[in-house]
């Protein structure tokens, strides 16, 4: 009969987000094998660490050079298979005993059984029997040799070092594990000399849809494994240490206890200034250890007691709680039927901010309901709220010059919310670096609503003034200006985004869904407002509604990985602009699907420089959607094209509902330029093109077109097309070399040509 030995793990989102310290020993023991070797493990985790254990590799995570190429690893790689056998360079025992040589597979298992044969397969949980005795679970997880795995994806080892403090890293570079996948994973096993410890370090991934399993297995009944395993997320982390994490397993042995135990003292880490829910990591100093010694812990209110227990009777003292209020914690230390108890140690939890009415006023100190400072109040968030908070900037106590970034806030819901009412004043931050570009930030953060503030980022190479990303939902951003430096054209300059990434307002991952914007301004920028999903699963329910989106370089609202969106009311235009680019008003891209693009007007795409031969396209998809998931595009209007380039009015591809649109391309100055009111790209099946009014007034000598098909559309019916146009190749209706007739993809159409 086994005994099995678990300790629950909870990896919430709120914990995720907010990358706690856990420290904790977990162990899978079966009796019969407790003596059949000389040593287990104790296993510690950390995030974020500061440095790598021992401070030996100081590399960043894709560093390869003075690395050496395991063989059998080198991509693209297309199956899951067993590398050459590498030797270890120093002596190093694991379980008690000697092993010299090692293999991997793609899968993230190192094996000292160096003549297994059978491949892991899918992670489970340890022990696994179809992992080899003696191998290491280093996130483990199914090999997938699906896109985007490529010829990079390899495994290497190097040691740092010297005699006899030796480590040897073995990295798994930018591969793909796993279904759901990790994507581009970054990992390695330490093997450390002399102490006989192993690491496992997760350094660097762009997705945390994929879970895994790592642990240490003795064999098919003994194993040491984090007791998530094999359901272990990994948030996205990027390619410093400092934001790595690293599972510690270190070797003791497996002697007999000593009857009556010594239970010594207590240790809680941390013990206070924690809020609820905090993981707190319980252990022993000065205790006796031995095989056959259990431990429970026990809480208590008081330090007399009574106490109850906490969990199950564990093999270890190390273990952690969720630690909700403050609360005395001892351990009943027992061997032979002797128990003993240990001097309790008390962990104080602080309380979550009290809902209720506040103020940030800079001529104040921070004291009662008053904030002198926007941090002053984030870090008061710390611990979450205990209702719904209302935060007024006094008016006129600005502006204030800080960077603001607000994390995810515990206990925030649709009645838990956080207001902010700027009072028109000003928030401004000059971003000096690419990993922190933004002014305002919300970075998980739920349910917030920001009113009536002006977000400025006045960094000449990094400026995300307003910037939403890694899960940040539900919020509301409502009559705010956001604006950065004018006429700069590099891509990080940008006023308001929601991505999957602190640093580009484009990268595609956890970004956020259900946020709403109403009534803001966006000024200048590479983008002038971007949204961009998630690749797995696009966003859902975000909208931006009545907004002002004034001189971006290249696209003035710009969309990917979107589901659902509404972009409604908006005027997209570049009044005062001098240096640009190609002119997007509304731009959609990648997987967007049911989109409502409606209401909107988007005009002067070179305003101040008329004579320009760039071109401007107004409403542009660079994709189309699926049956069933139409976009629709209705009542907007695009006009006041005064430029002497290329125009196209309305630009779709396949599976829209285009109805209802204004299109007036009446630049009678133009010299020259193609002219097309709408246009219905190769591919277009399913597209409706119903009830608009399109007129072109334009001089010069380019084609014009009021509708342009390279594919027969659905539909084609009730709209109103005029032209005025200089003798030339003007066409009312054109599809490949048919043009000017009524037919099937062109009935109930009013014409009206002039000058043709």
């Amino acid at each position: 009969m086994s005994t099995k030995v678990a300790i629950m793990r909870s990896r919430s989102l709120v914990f995720a987000k907010l990358k706690v310290f856990v420290l904790v020993m977990l162990l899978s023991i079966t009796n019969s094998d407790v003596f059949s070797q000389a040593a287990s493990y104790n296993l510690s985790y950390a995030t974020n660490v500061t440095a790598y254990p021992g401070s030996l590799n100081t590399e960043t995570d894709a560093t390869t050079t003075g690395w050496t190429l395991i063989a059998g690893t080198t991509g693209a790689i297309s199956a899951d298979v067993w590398s050459s056998t590498v030797s270890i360079p120093f002596a190093f025992d694991f379980f008690g005993s000697s092993v010299t040589s090692f293999k991997v597979n793609q899968g993230g298992v190192l094996t000292f059984t160096t003549g297994a044969v059978s491949l892991p397969g899918g992670n489970t949980g340890l022990p696994a029997s179809g992992l080899p005795d003696m191998s290491i679970a280093m996130m483990w997880d199914d090999f997938t040799n699906t896109a985007p795995t490529g010829a990079g994806d390899q495994v290497y080892y190097k040691v740092f070092g010297t005699a006899p403090n030796r480590q040897l890293w073995v990295k798994y570079y930018s591969f793909e594990m796993g279904n759901p996948s990790l994507s581009f994973v970054y990992m390695s096993a330490v093997l450390e000399e002399t102490t006989n410890n192993v690491y496992v370090v997760d350094m660097y991934n762009l997705s945390n849809t994929g879970t895994t399993t790592v642990g240490l297995q003795y064999n098919n009944t003994f194993a040491v494994q984090d007791a998530a395993s094999p359901n272990i997320p990994h948030g996205a982390i990027g390619t410093q240490i400092a934001d790595s994490d690293v599972w510690t397993f270190t070797p003791f042995s497996l002697l007999p206890c000593t009857a009556p135990p010594t239970p010594g003292t207590a240790i809680a880490i941390p013990s206070s200034g924690i809020c609820p829910t905090s993981l707190v990591s319980l252990s022993l100093s000065g205790n006796s250890v031995g095989s056959g010694q259990t431990y429970q812990w026990q809480s208590s209110a008081n330090i007399g007691g009574p106490f109850v227990n906490e969990g199950g009777s564990l093999l270890s003292p190390a273990s952690f709680i969720a630690a909700t209020t403050t609360q005395y914690y001892r351990c009943e230390v027992t061997c032979s039927g002797n128990s003993q108890y240990s001097t309790p140690v008390l962990v104080t939890v602080n309380a979550a901010f009290p809902g209720g009415n506040y103020t940030i006023n800079a001529a104040l100190p921070t004291g009662g309901t008053n904030f002198q400072t926007f941090n002053a109040f984030v870090s008061a968030l710390n611990c979450g709220i205990a209702g719904a908070v209302v935060v007024d900037v006094v008016l006129g106590s600005g502006p204030y010059n800080e960077q603001v970034i607000f994390p995810a806030v515990l206990n925030t819901s649709s009645t838990n919310t956080i207001t902010i009412n700027g009072n028109g004043n000003t928030l401004t931050f000059g971003a000096t670096v690419s990993t922190a570009p933004s002014t305002l930030e919300l970075n998980g953060t739920d349910y917030m609503i920001i009113n009536n503030l002006n977000i400025v980022g006045t960094g000449a190479t990094y400026a995300f003034a307003g910037h939403l990303w890694n899960n940040a939902d539900n919020n509301q951003i409502n009559n705010c200006t956001f604006t950065v430096n004018p006429n700069l054209s590099t891509s990080v300059v940008v006023p308001f985004s929601i991505s999957g990434s602190v640093s580009s307002a484009t990268t595609t991952g956890l970004s956020g869904i259900n946020n709403v914007i109403t009534g803001c301004t966006m000024n200048h920028g590479y983008y002038g407002a971007a949204l961009v999903g998630n690749s797995a699963s696009p966003a859902t329910g975000n909208r931006i509604e009545n907004c002002q989106v004034n001189d971006h370089y290249l696209y003035g609202i710009y969309l990917s990985y979107q589901n659902g969106t509404e972009v409604k009311g908006n005027t997209i235009e570049r009044p005062t602009r001098t240096t640009f680019s190609t002119f997007y008003g509304i731009y959609m891209t990648t997987a967007t699907t049911n989109l409502l693009v409606h209401g909107n007007s988007v005009r002067n795409p070179m305003n101040a420089a008329q004579t320009s031969t760039t071109a401007a396209y107004g409403i542009y998809a660079v994709t189309g959607s699926t049956a069933g998931n139409e976009n629709r595009v209705y009542n907007n209007i695009v006009s006041d094209f005064k430029t002497n380039g290329t125009q196209w009015g309305i630009y779709v591809y396949g599976y829209y509902y285009v109805y209802h649109n204004t299109v007036v391309l009446d630049n009678a100055a133009s010299t020259a330029g193609e002219t097309r009111g709408i246009y219905l790209v190769s591919g277009g099946t399913g597209t409706y093109i119903q009830n608009n009014i399109i007129s072109i007034t334009r001089g010069g000598t380019g084609i014009k077109h009021c509708l342009y098909f390279a594919v027969a559309p659905s539909a084609c019916n009730n709209n109103v097309l005029h032209m005025n146009a200089p003798a030339g190749t003007n066409y009312i209706g054109y599809r490949t070399t048919s043009y000017a007739t009524l037919s099937a993809w062109q009935t109930a159409t009013t014409y009206d040509l002039n000058s043709v």
